[in-house]
This record gives C-alpha cells, sequence and structure tokens, in this order.
C-alpha cells in the first residue's frame, strides 16, 4: 500500500511539474512524432481510422508552432 501511495504521489508531482513549469514546446511531441508514426504503420500494413491533419493541427495549437511540410515523408 505504501509502494502504491508513493507512485502516485510522485506521478502527480511529476504531472505538476510538466503541466506549470515546462513550456508547450517540450510538453508535446514533436510534430515529425506524426509522419513517424505514420510510416511505422504503413510498414505494418496498419491505417488510420481518424483524420491526421485533425490531430497535426490540434498539436500545432498546443505546440505553438506551424508544420513545415517539408518535414514529413509519409503523410
Amino acid at each position: 500500500m505504501l509502494l502504491a501511495l508513493r507512485f502516485v504521489s510522485e506521478f502527480v508531482s511529476l504531472y505538476q511539474e510538466w503541466r506549470d513549469e515546462m513550456p508547450p514546446m517540450e510538453q508535446y511531441p514533436p510534430l515529425t512524432f506524426f509522419d513517424d508514426l505514420a510510416g511505422t504503420a504503413a510498414r505494418n500494413n496498419a491505417q488510420f481510422t481518424f483524420d491526421v491533419d485533425d490531430l497535426i493541427e490540434e498539436y500545432e495549437d498546443k505546440r505553438g508552432e506551424k508544420a513545415d511540410p517539408t518535414d514529413f515523408n509519409y503523410l
């Protein structure tokens, strides 16, 4: 029980640090992450069942930057 409480306490502490102290560019994955994800999906014959463009736009807003289309190979 004590170990579980320690884990939850540490998790909450890290979450608060992430939420309050990290700049948006560090809080969220780089936009090229989504291209890597698409590449992995393509190599494994998987398809997205959602609109990737909407997801990228959401993370552009969260990170405060616009994606450079030349950074993407699979999207």
